[in-house]
């Protein structure tokens, strides 16, 4: 089974071939950071650090804090 999960403008964030709970590599990272409009290498740096949900939290409250300032 093929799952895709898209984001804003048809990006996919999420792109699997499922057939065990055990597979690895759901998230399409690239896309994800494209979508957050932060570098891979920075993103990665701070899923590091804080965990994915925690980076994403992260990068998700800056760009609130963007729009609220423009």
């Amino acid at each position: 089974m093929k799952m895709t999960i898209s984001g804003v403008g048809g990006v996919p964030l999420v792109i699997s071939h499922v057939k065990t709970l055990e597979d690895n590599d759901l998230i399409n990272i690239s896309g994800l950071c494209r979508t957050l409009g932060v570098p891979r290498a920075s993103f990665l740096d701070k899923v590091g650090r804080l965990g994915l949900e925690g980076a994403i939290r992260y990068y998700l409250s800056e760009q609130q804090q963007r729009k609220l300032k423009t």
